[in-house]
């Protein structure tokens, strides 16, 4: 019998594709800086030359 031992990988939204109005922001010195609008965050990213990605959606803290 055959098996397979592929993991599903669940796409990650990043940038423009995430459509919230406001994220959760961790930025990249791990620095927790809450909610904060989306498009304040991609701007963050940009400037850094990263990607703003979606880690979970629909939580809150």
């Amino acid at each position: 019998m055959w098996e397979s031992n592929v993991i599903a990988i669940p796409k990650q939204l990043i940038n423009s594709q995430i459509k919230s109005p406001q994220v959760f922001l961790i930025d990249h010195e791990n620095n927790n800086r809450g909610l904060t609008d989306t498009n304040e965050a991609l701007q963050l990213a940009e400037s850094l030359e990263l990607d703003l990605v979606l880690v979970s959606e629909g939580k809150e803290a």
